[in-house]
């Protein structure tokens, strides 16, 4: 018998945090489109799987969006409700959130891109930074469910929280020791190279002088930012953006190298 069968009866939690469902990356909607909780199932479920669950790694914004699904079933609770609740207030992040926090319009940054239209793409020409309003504009003016984002992101945090973030894992207070344990095991690596390989929710490699590194970043295409912790070494990066088009790579990853640098002298 076939190891891998790609079918989604064989899909489970373990795949979903790893991104071995086979799932496709996104709903058919847009982003900020609303979408019910059992709009975003039945498309999940009448998907087409890219691969056999277990298979590879592919990365799968619908499993989490089936994960947040889960949260709620099993808990009967919101699931971002469910996670202020035990995990985020707990270790003091007051302002990381969707819609459970209350959010002032002034105290959000405002997003900018370079979106280039029609003419701009045919002919390479670069467009003008321009603003496109802060992360929550859509549900301010229009509230409703957005599936395409429960789960899988939508979150937004300061520099501030994400500190208390690092504290609270690194102190033990949220999770047990075995838990934390599985949740940063490589379990499915992300690329041929094997370099760099997936836990919970968490990508796990390492930086250029080969110092283990917990990671992840996430983006709504305009804001970005990157949380790196380094375990072995105690150290902690997290750099955030509001322009993803003007990010400026090289020098963020010359500020992370200098920052652990004098934790290892």
């Amino acid at each position: 018998m076939n190891k891998y069968l790609k079918t989604k009866k064989y899909i489970t939690v373990h795949h979903l945090l790893t991104h071995t469902s086979g799932l496709s990356q996104n709903l058919e909607h847009y982003l900020y489109d609303e979408v019910t909780k059992s709009d975003m199932i039945k498309q999940a479920l009448t998907s087409k799987l890219n691969t056999s669950p277990g298979e590879q790694y592919r990365y799968s914004n619908i499993g989490y969006n089936l994960l947040g699904a889960i949260i709620e079933k099993v808990t009967g609770d919101e699931w971002e409700k469910y996670i202020r609740t035990t995990l985020l207030l707990p270790a003091g992040l007051e302002n990381t959130g969707f819609r459970g926090v209350s959010y002032q319009p002034n105290s959000l940054a405002i997003n900018y891109g370079r979106d280039a239209n029609f003419i701009q793409r045919m002919f390479s020409i670069t467009p003008k930074t321009r603003s496109v309003d802060h992360s929550l504009a859509h549900y301010y003016k229009k509230p409703g469910p957005r599936w395409a984002m429960e789960g899988a992101g939508s979150f937004m945090s300061n520099t501030n929280d994400m500190f208390k973030w690092y504290l609270a894992l690194r102190e033990g207070k949220l999770i047990s020791a075995k838990s934390w344990q599985l949740i940063t095991s490589k379990h499915i690596h992300e690329n041929d190279a094997q370099t760099s390989h997936y836990g919970y929710g968490w990508a796990i490699d390492s930086n250029s002088r080969g110092d283990k590194r917990i990671t992840h970043n996430g983006s709504n295409g305009y804001s970005f930012a990157v949380f790196n912790y380094y375990p072995e070494l105690d150290g902690f990066v997290f750099i955030g953006s509001n322009n993803i088009d003007d990010f400026p790579e090289q020098l963020m990853a010359k500020l992370d190298e200098l920052v652990i640098t004098p934790l290892i002298n």
